[in-house]
Parts: structure tokens; C-alpha cells; sequence
């Protein structure tokens, strides 16, 4: 059975500063696999993320690119208007704010990510390996699929942002 445990909660604004980062969690960033978005207005969950809690906005991966370099092009997208991830142009879209005609964009304040890695046969190159890809495709549509049947019964089937 493969493991598909993903990491604690991290903030957004804490993911991409490598001084907050265990050497743990940079390998993992540096590997390819799936990672959901959270937006918590409360409390985060303590221990490892579950990818099906209600607070889910958005499920990706990657298979070609490492989890730092896909999470860094939502980033791009999302905060700063770089046309490089179609979920970050989601958030942008959904989360700008209007105020006196006047739109401020969200800075991820709420937003929270956690990864599941999947080990690459080098972390210095991601090289295409079928079955890897494949199980990494595979888990990202198995989680959107158990959250669309768990919301079934209301009007929001899969995360927010997931157009695709």
C-alpha cells in the first residue's frame, strides 16, 4: 500500500521561507506530487492535513515540476497577476476585494497548504516516470472525487477552484 500521508498545515506566507523550513519538509518540496489549498478563518487542524476537510479550495499537483516550483507558480499567479497556474488565477479572481471601486487583493492571510511527496529517482532532476506520474494524477482526481461525492448533497460538489 503506498502511503498517502500529507504534511501538517502550513501557512502560505511561511511556505516559501526557508528559515521556517525543517529539512524534511525542503526535501519534499523539492520532489513532484499532490498538494491541497486550505482557507482557515479559525483554528488549523493540529497534526497531519487531511485532503477531504470541508476547508479544501483547491487540489494540484505536479508531476514534471517539484511541489516548490508549482506551489511558487500559484504564488506568482494568485499574488502578483503572473499568468503561470490556472488555480492561482482562480484564487485571484475569487478573493480580490472591493472597496470604494478600488480592488485589493487577498495576500493569503488564511490560506494554508500541505504536500504529499512522491519520491523521484533523483531530486536534482524530475525526470517522467509513468508509474509515479500516474499514481500522482491518480491521487489528485481520487481526492476531488471523495469531496464532490462527501458535498454531494449541497450545490458545492468540488473544491472552489478547481474549474478543470
Amino acid at each position: 500500500m503506498v502511503s498517502r500521508t500529507f504534511s501538517k498545515w502550513i501557512q502560505w506566507k511561511e511556505l516559501l521561507d526557508k528559515k521556517n523550513q525543517s529539512k524534511h519538509f525542503k526535501d519534499n518540496l523539492a520532489r513532484p506530487g499532490v498538494y491541497v489549498l486550505a482557507k482557515f478563518s479559525g483554528s488549523v487542524p493540529k497534526g497531519n492535513a487531511s485532503p477531504l476537510c470541508k476547508e479544501i479550495i483547491y487540489v494540484g499537483e505536479t508531476c514534471h515540476n517539484t511541489l516548490k516550483g508549482r506551489l511558487g507558480q500559484f504564488d506568482k499567479t494568485a499574488f502578483y497577476g503572473k499568468k503561470q497556474h490556472s488555480g492561482g488565477s482562480s484564487y485571484r479572481d475569487e478573493y480580490k476585494k472591493k472597496i470604494k471601486k478600488k480592488i485589493i487583493w487577498d495576500k493569503g492571510e488564511h490560506l494554508y497548504v500541505a504536500i504529499h511527496s512522491v519520491k523521484s529517482p533523483s531530486l536534482k532532476k524530475v525526470k517522467k516516470d509513468f508509474f509515479r506520474d500516474s499514481f500522482i494524477r491518480y491521487l489528485e482526481r481520487e481526492i476531488i472525487y471523495k469531496i464532490a461525492k462527501k458535498n454531494k448533497d449541497n450545490k458545492k460538489q468540488a473544491p472552489k477552484l478547481n474549474k478543470k
